[in-house]
């Protein structure tokens, strides 16, 4: 027996009470007879919603995550410090290895987002919690949970990382972390962002060591007085200097640099500011007018534990330049400044890079009180020479980015295998024979006027520095002094001017770098700021894991062939980012996509249709719940397919077209009246209605005698 066909067209007509585009009704004017054995499917459908929707995982409508960030101290400098009076690192001193505040999560309202209002809620919420909850609390002790402390003011932490949302450009998108600058502790000022003019600091210790000399050899230390936090101006002869094996010094800031950071080009312009370098700069104050004048100093890296083991702490110990053979201060590696004016005339102006010529091959030092210093046994050398015809006072600012690069195979799955048992690919039983990271270093001027020109670069010459010499800065006021037993001192790349000859008022001035610690003048504390090796996302919510494109955390085997011993260990199957990589290398550093959520819909009818489903349960049930038979008439595809980032549009409206008509029978016997149909739309996995979507319309094909 031939069958009719007829068709209804059900749009959702917000006029009527409580219809929404998940759960509508439509009356009709005449009744619709559906004749017996009647057969209906799905013609058409349209749905509208955001392109984003992150469902709730707990009953307070929230979704959740957490933010992982892996700080310092590693396992390496945890595992290495301790209580014994020979070795470096006293364990009771170093930070706290996590940022406690972090362990807090972020609970989200769930719903739907736009791109733009998902990155800004990201961000909102991450970046309330680190200026508001981690930044100016108290920096505590790793082995204790104790307050720290410093030369007896408090020690408070700093998160300098800013959570960055970028969508302004076509196939430029960004969302995660990217560097900041030394932000304020205090109430008032601690979420305004300081990239401070003038920011090196002089006279914050736990030692004895001498800042700088005395007497003849004296150097002024001109420090501001008005700012929040009182900046080095200048550092210049008192009087004349004339000394030899550049006797005269002065440290230049109590802390040691900030390492970590991947940049190595000149920032191209981005929307968001923040701090991307590991840098130390500086000008060269000296008299444009002079007729005869003879300037030679060095600005070089060392730190007061180095400094502890010098045999008179206002004499720098020395070692040998090469190819010159001079005697120079010992400095991991440092720029040396001459220059020669007779008659009103330059006869000569150069600047020497040289550094330390064991310093590429490393030793483990950390349980060796004078091992360090075996970095100078061969003395340093000479990389590059640069000549400075137009002068000293035509040079403008100086200075040295240091930028981190991978050794030999992927850095966070190396150190992740670091520190498992067994055999791995960084060494048997934790000798470390490889290093699982370097630094490339380069050294630049600023002409005025005129950009920055970096002038040498080691990886031109192929010359990294093992990533422990500059990272054990991190520990911070945590290393044993080599001169009094009860005091403390720093690791790392301090910076330090070192005196040979200089007329009186000339030196170096606004010195300035990224640094792990600061001294706030206003709150009279230091601020420790937290260096992170990378960040990962926590998160048991489907949608929104989909949408970062992130596996749900788990652990996996893995193995190595020709492993002298245990040739399998554990890994976490998870993804982590560098969170020191923006804004070079982008897709290192956070998402340059996002993705569909993946979320698919039953479209159920008030007809008598039978359909199994299974579905997820409901957020905090006690039991999987395995099924139920619904009306559904037909599951859609996800809204969206694939990436999302580029879309601009606050709503999708996604049209569906069945390439197949599927027609359910009604099973009916005998004729039907409707007088109203009922559409319903649901989210497949949860059988929840998709209450997400603002607008939705459904064509039906009703086949009967």
């Amino acid at each position: 027996m031939s069958k009719n066909t007829q068709s209804v067209i059900l749009n959702l007509n917000q006029n009527y009470a409580n219809s929404k585009a998940h759960n509508y009704f439509q009356p009709v004017s005449q009744q619709l007879e559906i004749n017996k054995n009647a057969e209906v499917a799905l013609y058409g459908a349209s749905i509208k919603r955001q392109p984003i929707f992150i469902d709730k995982d707990k009953s307070n409508n929230t979704f959740n995550f957490d933010i992982d960030p892996a700080v310092f101290p590693d396992n390496r400098q945890i595992n290495l410090a301790s209580t014994t009076a020979t070795h470096v690192l006293d364990d009771t001193r170093l930070p706290k290895a996590a940022i406690d505040e972090f362990g807090q999560g972020f609970e989200i309202k769930s719903g739907a987002f736009s791109i733009q209002e998902f990155g800004e809620t990201l961000v909102n919420n991450v970046n309330y919690n680190i200026t508001d909850l981690v930044n100016g609390q108290a920096l505590l002790a790793n082995k204790d949970d104790s307050a720290l402390t410093v030369d007896s003011l408090n020690i408070v932490k700093q998160f300098p990382y800013g959570y960055t949302f970028e969508n302004d450009k076509p196939d430029d998108f960004y969302l995660g972390f990217q560097g900041m600058p030394y932000q304020g502790s205090g109430t008032d000022p601690k979420i305004s962002q300081l990239g401070e003019l003038n920011n090196s600091q002089s006279g914050v210790s736990d030692n004895t060591e001498a800042a700088g000399s005395t007497g003849a050899l004296e150097l002024l230390y001109d420090e501001e007085q008005n700012q929040n936090t009182n900046g080095c101006r200048r550092i210049t002869a008192n009087v004349a200097i004339a000394t030899t094996d550049y006797k005269s010094f002065s440290e230049i800031h109590f802390a040691p640099l900030f390492p970590l950071f991947r940049q190595q080009k000149d920032l191209d312009s981005v929307s968001t500011a923040g701090q991307n370098e590991s840098y130390f700069e500086f000008n060269i104050d000296t008299d444009p007018a002079a007729t005869d004048q003879q300037t030679d100093f060095i600005v070089g890296f060392t730190n007061t534990f180095l400094q502890s083991g010098w045999a008179d702490t206002s004499v720098p110990a020395t070692t040998t330049l090469f190819p010159d053979v001079v005697n120079i201060p010992q400095s991991f590696l440092g720029v040396r400044v001459e220059q020669t004016i007779a008659s009103s005339t330059i006869q000569s102006c150069s600047a020497e890079i040289y550094l330390a010529n064991k310093i590429t091959n490393y030793q483990e030092y950390l349980r060796h009180m004078t091992r360090l210093s075996e970095v100078w046994q061969d003395g340093c050398s000479r990389v590059a020479k640069i000549d400075l015809n137009i002068g000293l006072s035509d040079v403008g600012k100086m200075g040295f980015r240091f930028y981190a690069v991978d050794n030999q195979y992927n850095y966070f799955k190396g150190q992740e295998t670091q520190q498992q048992g067994g055999s791995n690919p960084t060494g048997i039983n934790g000798d470390n024979r490889v290093y699982p990271r370097v630094y490339g270093f380069q050294f630049y001027v600023r002409p005025e006027p005129g950009s920055r020109d970096i002038v040498y670069d080691s990886k031109q010459d192929n010359i990294y520095i093992p990533s422990y010499y500059i990272e054990d800065g991190f520990c911070y006021n945590a290393a044993r002094s080599q001169r009094n037993a009860l005091e403390r001192c720093n690791l790392g790349f301090q910076p330090y001017l070192f005196v040979n000859k200089l007329a009186a008022g000339d030196g170096i001035n606004c010195p300035r770098g990224n640094y792990i610690a600061q001294h706030d003048n206003s709150q009279n504390e230091v601020v420790y700021r937290y260096g992170c090796n990378y960040f990962k996302y926590e998160s048991n919510n489907r949608d929104l894991l989909n949408v970062l494109g992130l596996p749900k955390e788990k652990s996996v085997q893995r193995e190595i062939a020709n492993a002298p011993s245990a040739t399998k260990y554990s890994t976490g199957l998870e993804k982590r980012f560098d969170i020191n990589a923006y804004p070079e290398f982008k897709k290192l550093a956070g998402n340059t996509k996002l993705y569909t959520d993946n979320i698919q819909y039953n479209i159920e009818v008030n007809l008598p249709i039978r359909c199994y489903n299974t579905i997820e349960p409901k957020a905090n049930a006690s039991a999987t719940v395995p099924g139920q038979k619904r009306t559904i008439l037909y599951k859609t595809e996800p809204v969206v397919e694939g990436e999302v980032q580029g879309i601009d549009q606050y709503y999708l409206e996604n049209n569906i077209v069945p390439n197949t008509l599927k027609f359910l029978t009604l099973n009916n016997s005998a004729k039907l009246n409707i007088n109203e149909l009922n559409i319903q739309i649901r989210r497949n996995k949860t059988n929840e209605l998709a209450t997400e979507l603002e607008d939705a319309s459904v064509e039906l094909l009703i086949k009967s005698e």
